[in-house]
């Protein structure tokens, strides 16, 4: 048993039943709290934080030019003519 899916949420609220009565023991608030609770640490406040020397902001990655040729990428709009469509005999004289 576990978490039903949406098709058997929906099969047991044509049936008149309560989805969540069926949701494992596992899976609710109190449990949840009751396994992570001896190992929860309050953050402390900001002014006991550590200032760092360094720029904490994420630069961009260094580019890498790789080796060879670069694959050529098709620009499917600049390549496509335009949707004009000739006949070699009149399709109506058929």
């Amino acid at each position: 048993m576990g978490i039903p899916c949406k098709h058997g949420a929906c099969a047991l609220g044509l049936s008149n039943i309560d989805p969540t009565t069926r949701v494992s023991e596992y899976f609710t608030n109190n449990t949840y709290k009751a396994v992570y609770e001896p190992i929860w640490i309050p953050i402390r406040g900001i002014e006991l934080w550590k200032i760092l020397k360094i720029d904490p902001r994420v630069r961009a990655p260094i580019l890498i030019v790789r080796a060879g040729h670069p694959r050529m990428q098709r620009k499917r709009m600049e390549k496509m003519p335009d949707l004009v469509i000739k006949l070699k005999f009149c399709s109506s004289s058929r």
